[in-house]
């Protein structure tokens, strides 16, 4: 009997906490957070993309063969040049097409990358992949008919993350609000084709063709 005649809980003396009073007050509205406003755009699938291990080797395999197919190219090949000179001696300032320098050397920048923002890097460490690509790039792998480009170490890996954080910032904008853009599926593949034919799919399945259903 003793258990039923105990004073009764002070309700009136918790709620006289401020700390309690604010929390147990504000219980509704962290409930209310949780359901979805009518007709609000639910959030979209997190990706599952192909691991970023795969992607630096085909990385790498295109730098060996983009070299291979220019080794008998005179405006390519430094004549006289040896593979130690690129790392005895200074990169040099090269005086190659606008159109390589700063056009397809940003572009390849921002592959790189994307391949990395794509995959929850922050923005400074995808800059930091895209530099060390472009590093391995010069040293490693057209050091093997020229001497590596001064130019291209900053040009590809600056250039190329500012191009390749638009790109992911507006791709990422129109995927998260597909029905506030005309054909959403044709813009974000515009905005990042490797992604969606290499890089993996929010549906877990990676493929090497373009998928229009499942790519978004």
């Amino acid at each position: 009997m003793s258990a039923f005649l105990q004073k009764p809980a002070d309700f009136g003396g918790a709620l006289r906490n401020p700390a309690l009073a604010l929390l147990i007050a504000s219980a509704p509205c962290h409930a209310m957070d949780r359901v979805p406003s009518p007709g609000a755009e639910p959030p979209p699938a997190a990706a599952q993309r192909t691991d970023l291990a795969w992607m630096t080797a085909g990385f790498v395999a295109v730098q060996f063969a983009a070299v291979g197919l220019h080794h008998d190219d005179e405006a390519w090949v430094d004549e006289g040049h040896e593979y130690e000179d690129g790392f005895t001696q200074a990169p040099t300032w090269d005086d190659d097409s606008w159109v390589y320098n700063y056009v397809l050397h940003p572009w390849v920048g921002s592959e790189y990358y994307l391949a990395a923002r794509n995959r929850a890097w922050t923005p400074w460490g995808s800059l930091a992949y895209s530099a060390a690509l472009s590093t391995f790039y010069e040293f490693f792998v057209e050091n093997l008919i020229q001497q590596p480009s001064a130019n291209d170490l900053l040009i590809t890996p600056l250039i190329g993350s500012l191009l390749g954080e638009a790109r992911y910032t507006l791709k990422e904008k129109i995927r998260r609000h597909p029905s506030a853009v005309s054909a959403a599926p044709f813009w974000i593949t515009l905005l990042d084709p490797l992604d969606i034919s290499v890089g993996g799919y929010p549906d877990g399945h990676s493929r090497l063709y373009f998928n229009w259903k499942h790519a978004f």
